[in-house]
């Protein structure tokens, strides 16, 4: 009796061994089928998100045009004119002019004996009245 039921555990630790790892690989191949259905549902949902987004932005353009012909056959609507682009490389500088290089004696003038330097205003932050001449 004794080596038979030696012989008996072992075949029934084998089974069990067996039973264990069938249990491991199938509930591994069933997490793994259902991380890939996850994973295919997140996938399909974005997709269906790009759509829906893409649509909007259509629609969107398509409502912006339909305005904009509607302002522009009134005829009364400005077109925005621009120079060449080397005006816009050569900056503001060619047009107003280096900044001044004594920059708190400028700001003085423009503060002090400006034409609006005692033109009172109420700041906002204080709630006070002053002008750029106190300021």
């Amino acid at each position: 009796m004794g080596i038979q039921s030696e012989v008996e555990q072992e075949q029934a630790a084998g089974c069990t061994s067996k039973l264990l790892s069938y249990l491991l690989c199938s509930s591994s191949a069933n997490a793994s089928a259902k991380r890939k259905e996850k994973n295919d549902s997140i996938v399909e949902h974005e997709s269906r998100m790009q759509e829906t987004l893409d649509e909007q932005k259509r629609n969107e353009w398509v409502e912006a045009r339909m305005l904009h012909e509607k302002i522009s056959s009134r005829g009364d609507h400005f077109v925005f004119a621009h120079g060449p682009i080397e005006d816009f490389h050569r900056g503001l500088d060619s047009f107003l002019g280096a900044p001044k290089k004594l920059l708190y004696e400028a700001m003085e003038k423009e503060f002090c004996e400006s034409d609006d330097s005692n033109l009172d205003f109420c700041a906002g932050n204080y709630g006070i009245i002053t002008n750029s001449r106190i300021e």
